[in-house]
């Protein structure tokens, strides 16, 4: 099965960004950890690029997130640090049920229930 997924690098004046879009389940389990890790290191490499990732999966987010925004319907449930954002309330109230997050060495998992 070839996964599909796009990694996109651009800099507009002084702004670097990176963006990728479709998630990671499609691609093999190491696959999907190097791609990580690549998005790890080039938002740590000056401190500078601005990372933006579309997710349903908190599994996908590098460790160097810091700032998270949360969307039902088009509209926006919560939105700001990570840490404040990625919590059980919020993404409870954002899929309309129970959710327990964690982080654990810098990466997030939730679970329904």
């Amino acid at each position: 099965m070839r996964a599909h997924f796009e990694f996109v690098e651009g800099a507009t004046s002084d702004l670097a960004f990176v963006a990728r879009a479709e998630t990671l389940d499609a691609l093999f389990a190491l696959a999907s950890e190097a791609l990580l890790a690549a998005m790890e290191a080039t938002a740590r490499a000056d401190g500078a690029t601005t990372t933006l990732l579309a997710t349903h999966h908190l599994e996908e987010l590098p460790p160097s997130t810091s700032h998270a925004a949360l969307l039902r319907a088009g509209a926006i449930v919560a939105v700001g640090p990570a840490e404040e954002v990625l919590v059980d309330h919020a993404l409870s109230e954002c899929f309309g049920l129970s959710i327990s997050v964690a982080r654990r060495a810098g990466r997030w998992s939730a679970v329904a229930g």
